[in-house]
């Protein structure tokens, strides 16, 4: 959530618009539900249920391989 906030500031800090709501560009973070805005009550309990749906039931217990160390 920090890093989303953080990005949804960039125009603020850039000087482009004074307040992040008004950015015309700030929504469509999940893509088919456009009208998912972030910084809406409703959207991150949403967010995270579409999470949980989409995610790979065993993206918990995955073994990925060693890495080498290059020197």
């Amino acid at each position: 959530m920090k890093i989303c906030f953080y990005i949804l500031a960039n125009p603020v800090r850039a000087g482009l618009v004074k307040e992040t709501e008004i950015w015309p560009y700030q929504g469509a973070a999940i893509p088919g539900y456009p009208t998912l805005q972030p910084l809406k009550d409703d959207f991150w309990p949403k967010f995270w249920e579409l999470f949980q749906r989409q995610r790979q039931p065993d993206a918990g217990e995955r073994k990925l391989p060693l890495r080498s160390s290059h020197k």
